[in-house]
C-alpha cells in the first residue's frame, strides 16, 4: 500500500529497511510495593508490568536514582509514577514534582497522572502548575496539591524565585521526589542551564531540611547515566534498551526519490493521497520557516486541504498548539507538518505515517520522530524518508545502510559559560534570603560558583543580571543571551521569536510566515522587544542579506586553550573568539527576479564565543579566497556528518588578512559564550581531511559546467550571506593537499594551556582570569576609553566614561549609565559609541595614538 501511494505520487523507492515487530516481555514488581498499587496493576494491566518497568520500578523503591531510557511508546511514564505514588501514601506530608520540557507534554501527562491518583483513592492531588495557570489556581494547587506538573520555566522563574514565601516554602520542605521526563531536550542551551536551575532546586531543599530523589525518563542516547549526573549533579542507574520489554507492531523504513531533483510537487501530491486515503501522517522538516512553507504551497495546491493539515512549530502560542494537538488526536486533522516541536513524546495515537522531508541532523531525533507511527497494536508503521539536498542527506542516500547503523550521540551540557555562570549565581544568590552571605554548597555547585561570593565585586564586570534586583526576569533559560521578542497582529499574539531567529524570519521588510497565513514586518522595536507586522499577500517572498566577521577576541577575557604549529608554516588554535552577525538589507522576489534593498545601517548581533582557527601562515604559500571558503565549508560539513550537531549551532567563516597575508578559517559556536560543539574539531582535524577530499571530488548532484562552485549537496551552506557565491572546488583540493604536505613532512608542537587544563579537571574557566600561559601566545594590544567617552555594553545598555584606572595592570572604568547609576567595570566587551581613544600595549604599557600591528617598545603582538 505504501509504495503504490508513492508510485502515484511519483516517488521511486530507493532503499528498504525493516523493523521486526517485538513480543512483550514481563517482569516482577517488588513485593514492599503498597498493596492499593498492586491491586490497581491487577485491575488495570491484569496484574503485568513489562521488563523494564518492574526493573525501574524495583530500583526506584530501593532508594536509587534511575533513569529509563528505552524507546518511544514503552510505558516509561509508569516507571516513575508508581515509585512516586508509593512514596506519597507511606508519607502523608510528602510532595512531588514532575517537570516536562514543553506545556503541551505537561497538559498531556495531567489527565493520566490524575486517573492513576483517582483509581488509588487519592483524590485530586495532582496539580497543573505552568505559565498558563492564573493565581487562584495555583493558591489552590498549593494548598492542597502533592503532584505539580511544572515546565523548567516555572520553577525558575516562580517557585525558586519565591521560595521563601510561605506556601512555596511548605511544597520545597516537603520534596521527595523530582521526575524529569523527556530528559534528552535537556541538552544544548536549554540543558545547560536546566543544569543550573536542578542544582538551585537543590540547594534550596537542602536549606529547607530535605534532599530529594530523582526518576528521569529519556529517549535513548549514548550515555543517559552520564547525561543525567551532569544535568542534576548525582548519579544514576540506568535502565536502557536491553530491557526494554514492550511490543510494538514495527517499522517499514522507504527512502524516496523522484525523477527530477527540483520536484517538490511529488511531496504535496503524497500529502494529498494519504488524506484522501484517511492515513493519518506526521512530516517533519528541518526548520519554522521551512513547515510554513511546505503548508503554504500544500494549501495553493490543494485548497480542499486546508482543514485537513496543519502546520506546527514553536514560537506558536498556547492555544494554538492545543488546538492543533486535540484535533489531531480526535482525527479533526489527517496530517500535521511540524519542526522538531512534536519530536517529544506528546500522544498522537493512530499516527501510521512519518515523513522525513530531509534527515535530521541527529541518530536521536530520527529515531524519535520515526517512533511517532507504529503504536497501534497491529498496524505498522511508515517511514518514509525525502532526503533534501544538503551534504548530509546525500551522504546517506549513497550510503543508507549507514542511516540505520550510526551511533548515538552525546547529548550537550556545557556549564563553563560565563553568562550562565553569572546569571544563575544572580538567582542562587537572591534564592538564599541572604544577598550578601548566600551560603551556597560547593557539594551542589562546584569550587569556582561558590567562590564567586567572594570574588564578584573584584571581577568588576559588566553584566547587568548581577545587578537587577530581579535576575530571574532577565535570564531566558531557553537560551542563552537572546532576547526573545512578541509579534501581535490585530489585537493578538501571534507568536514570539528570539533575535537570532529574527535575524533570519522577521528583520524589517521580511515576509514572515504563521500558520499558513503571510506578513510583512514593518518595524523591529529593539528596546520594546516587540516585531510589528501586517497582513500580506501569500505569494510574496524574502530573503535576508548580510555578512559575518569573525575574529579571535584579544586582551583580557581572551583564552587560547590548545595550540598546534606545524613550525612556521600551519597552526590551528582552540581558542575563544568574536563573531559579528550584519543583516545589511533583504531580497525580494518581485516578477520573477529578485530585487535588493539595503537597510541605512545594518542589523548586528555579537557572539563572544570558542571555536577552532586554523591558520594558514604567508610561509605556506598562494592561497586563494574561494578555494580557502570552500575548505571550510567542506570541513564543517564532514564535521556535522562525524560529530552530529544541529546545523545553527556551528557556522563557519573564512578571511586572508590584510596586515600579515595569512589565510584563516573559523569553525566556531554560534551560541553566545560557546557550548563547546565545535571544539571537536581541534581533536579530530587528521581524521576530518580525507573526509573533506571525498567531499570536494565527488559530488553526483553538481552539473558538470559548475561542478567547481558545488551545490547544496556538497558545499553550499544554506546561509543568507553570501558565501556560496565564493566556492571553488578545484582551489580547495589544491590547499587542501599543501596542508597534508606540511602535516605528513614537517614536525608538529601542541601547548595546551593551563587554563584548559584547568576546565579538564572540572573548573569554570570562564569566570577565572586566563591563566599566565606563556607557552601560548596572545594579543596584548588593548583600546583605551578616554573620559567622557560614550560606550555600550554587551546587553545594550550605555553610558559615559567618568574615570579609567590602570593602576591594577588592565583597564578599569567608573561608568555613569543611561539610568544614572555610577558602576565600576572592567573592559569585558565594551564598544565605543563616541569619543577619543587611545591604544595601549598590556605587556609594556607602551601608549599608542594609532592602532598598530607591533608594539614599538617591546615588540609584542598587538592586534
Amino acid at each position: 500500500m505504501a509504495e503504490s501511494l508513492l508510485s502515484r505520487s511519483g516517488f521511486f523507492v530507493t532503499h528498504r529497511h525493516e523493523v521486526p515487530a517485538r513480543q512483550a516481555r514481563f517482569g516482577t514488581c517488588p513485593a514492599v510495593l503498597d498493596e492499593r498499587i498492586v491491586e490497581y496493576l491487577c485491575r488495570q494491566f491484569d496484574g503485568k508490568v513489562f521488563l523494564h518497568q518492574a526493573t525501574a520500578i524495583t530500583k526506584a523503591l530501593g532508594g536509587e536514582n534511575v533513569v529509563i531510557s528505552t524507546g518511544t511508546a514503552s510505558g516509561k511514564t509508569l516507571c516513575f509514577a508508581l515509585p512516586v505514588f508509593h512514596f506519597l501514601m507511606q508519607d502523608p506530608n510528602a510532595k512531588a514534582m514532575f517537570f516536562y520540557p514543553t506545556k503541551a507534554l505537561a497538559g498531556d501527562q495531567l489527565q493520566s497522572l490524575s486517573d492513576v491518583a483517582k483509581a488509588l483513592g487519592l483524590g485530586k492531588i495532582v496539580y497543573r502548575f505552568d505559565g498558563d495557570v492564573q493565581d487562584a489556581e495555583r493558591r489552590e494547587a498549593l494548598r492542597k496539591g502533592r503532584v505539580f506538573i511544572c515546565t523548567p520555566d516555572v520553577l525558575h522563574a516562580t517557585i525558586l524565585r519565591r521560595n521563601e514565601d510561605a506556601e512555596y516554602h511548605a511544597l520545597l520542605a516537603n520534596l521527595a521526589l523530582i521526575v524529569l521526563d523527556e530528559c534528552h531536550v535537556y541538552s544544548g542551551a536549554f540543558g545547560s542551564n536546566m543544569a543550573f536551575v536542578i542544582r538551585r532546586l537543590r540547594q534550596v531543599c537542602k536549606r529547607k531540611g530535605c534532599d530529594p530523589r530523582f526518576l528521569a525518563a529519556s529517549a535513548t542516547s549514548r550515555d543517559p547515566g552520564k547525561h543525567l549526573e551532569m544535568l542534576v549533579g548525582k548519579p544514576f542507574l540506568v535502565i536502557d534498551e536491553s530491557l526494554n520489554g514492550s511490543p510494538h507492531s514495527g517499522r517499514q523504513y522507504l527512502m524516496v526519490k523522484t525523477q527530477s531533483e527540483d520536484d517538490d510537487d511529488s511531496i504535496y501530491q503524497f500529502f494529498s493521497e494519504l488524506v484522501n486515503g484517511g492515513k493519518r501522517f506526521i512530516a517533519f522538516c528541518h526548520s519554522r520557516r521551512m513547515a510554513e512553507l511546505f503548508y503554504h504551497r500544500l494549501v495553493e495546491r490543494f485548497p480542499q486541504l486546508k482543514q485537513k493539515v496543519m502546520p506546527y512549530r514553536s514560537g506558536y502560542e498556547p492555544g494554538d498548539r492545543r488546538l492543533i494537538e486535540e484535533a489531531l488526536r480526535e482525527g479533526a486533522l489527517t496530517g500535521v507538518i511540524s519542526t522538531s516541536a512534536l519530536e517529544l513524546g506528546i500522544d498522537l495515537p493512530g499516527l501510521e505515517y512519518c515523513l522525513h522531508l530531509g534527515l535530521p541532523s541527529t541518530a536521536m531525533s530520527f529515531w524519535q520522530r520515526s517512533g511517532r507511527v507504529g503504536r497501534q497494536q497491529g498496524v505498522q508503521g511508515k517511514v518514509v524518508i525525502v532526503p533534501s539536498g544538503n551534504a548530509i542527506d546525500d551522504y546517506y542516500h549513497n550510503h543508507p545502510e549507514r542511516l540505520y547503523d550510526r551511533p548515538l550521540e552525546e547529548l550537550v551540557l556545557h556549564l563553563d559559560n560565563r553568562f550562565l555562570l553569572l546569571s544563575h549565581f544572580a538567582c542562587a544568590r537572591i534564592e538564599s534570603g541572604d544577598f550578601e552571605n548566600p551560603n551556597l554548597d560547593s557539594d551542589i555547585f562546584g569550587h569556582d560558583f561558590v567562590n564567586l561570593c567572594d570574588k564578584i565585586d573584584e571581577m568588576d564586570v559588566v553584566d547587568d543580571v548581577l545587578i537587577s534586583p530581579e535576575p530571574h526576569r532577565i535570564l531566558n533559560i531557553r537560551c542563552i543571551d537572546d532576547p526573545t521578542y512578541e509579534i501581535p497582529s490585530g489585537g493578538r499574539l501571534l507568536g514570539t521569536i528570539t533575535f537570532s531567529q529574527l535575524l533570519r524570519e522577521a528583520y524589517e521588510g521580511a515576509v514572515y510566515r504563521h500558520m499558513g497565513e503571510a506578513y510583512r514586518v514593518q518595524r523591529v522595536r529593539h528596546r520594546e522587544q516587540i516585531v510589528e507586522v501586517k497582513p500580506e499577500t501569500p505569494s510574496a517572498q524574502t530573503s535576508p542579506v548580510g555578512f559575518i566577521q569573525v575574529k579571535e577576541r584579544s586582551g583580557p577575557g581572551s583564552i587560547v586553550f590548545r595550540r598546534t604549529l606545524w613550525q612556521n608554516f600551519l597552526e590551528m588554535a582552540h581558542t575563544s573568539m568574536v563573531a559579528v552577525t550584519n543583516i545589511t538589507g533583504y531580497r525580494e522576489k518581485i516578477g520573477g527576479g529578485w530585487v535588493a534593498k539595503k537597510y541605512p545601517r545594518p542589523l548586528q548581533r555579537r557572539v563572544y564565543s570558542e571555536g577552532v582557527m586554523i591558520r594558514l601562515h604567508p610561509s605556506f604559500g598562494h592561497v586563494p579566497p574561494d578555494g580557502l571558503n570552500a575548505l571550510a565549508h567542506a570541513l564543517s560539513t564532514v564535521y556535522a556528518i562525524s560529530k552530529p550537531c544541529d546545523s545553527a549551532e556551528i557556522a563557519t567563516h573564512s578571511v586572508i588578512r590584510k596586515q600579515d597575508n595569512s589565510a584563516v578559517i573559523y569553525i566556531f559556536d554560534t551560541t553566545s559564550g560557546g557550548l563547546g560543539i565545535s571544539t571537536a574539531v581541534y581533536d579530530n582535524f587528521r581524521m576530518l581531511l580525507p573526509m573533506a577530499k571525498e567531499l570536494l571530488t565527488t559530488c553526483a548532484h553538481c552539473d558538470p559546467e559548475t561542478f567547481d562552485k558545488g551545490c547544496p549537496s556538497c558545499i553550499q551552506v544554506p546561509r543568507w550571506y553570501a558565501d556560496n557565491d565564493r566556492l571553488s572546488k578545484n582551489e580547495a583540493l589544491i590547499v587542501l593537499e599543501r596542508i597534508n604536505e606540511i602535516i605528513s613532512t614537517q614536525t608538529s608542537k601542541e601547548d595546551i594551556s593551563q587554563t584548559y587544563r584547568y576546565r579538564i579537571d572540572g573548573g569554570y574557566t570562564s569566570i577565572q582570569d586566563p591563566a599566565d600561559d606563556n607557552e601560548i601566545e596572545v594579543k596584548f594590544g588593548k583600546m583605551l576609553f578616554m573620559p567622557g567617552c560614550q560606550v555600550k555594553l554587551p546587553s545594550g545598555l550605555t553610558g559615559r566614561v567618568n574615570a579609567v584606572d590602570r593602576s591594577t595592570g588592565e583597564c578599569r572604568y567608573e561608568l555613569a549609565l543611561e539610568n544614572g547609576r555610577i558602576v565600576p567595570v572592567r573592559d569585558m566587551g565594551l564598544s565605543l559609541i563616541n569619543g577619543d581613544v587611545e591604544y595601549i600595549c598590556l605587556n609594556c604599557g607602551t601608549e599608542l595614538e594609532t592602532r598598530e600591528p607591533l608594539c614599538p617598545n617591546c615588540g609584542c603582538d598587538l592586534f
